[in-house]
């Protein structure tokens, strides 16, 4: 394979990325925007565990929020009675 070939499937790679990104990704129905069912002919659908544990990162990371923002009010009010 010429090298100029390998760029090029590299970039062909970033652009079914950008695809799939701007596409908005899988839908609630296991669709890709513009594939329809095809989709899974061209990309490989998260499996429920994939999924799961990106939610529970989300939530996990909205928590950490929480709490700091509780930590700092806990702060506040802790300097107002001394």
């Amino acid at each position: 394979m010429l090298p100029s070939s390998n760029v090029k499937m590299k970039h062909k790679k970033s652009e079914y990325e950008l695809f799939f990104k701007v596409a908005g990704g899988w839908n609630e129905k296991g669709r890709i925007f513009c594939l329809g069912a095809a989709a899974h002919s061209y990309y490989d659908r998260p499996t429920i565990e994939e999924k799961n544990g990106k939610k529970l990162r989300k939530e996990l990371d909205q928590t950490k929020q929480e709490l700091d923002q509780t930590k700092k009010e806990l702060g506040e009010t802790k300097q107002g009675l001394v």
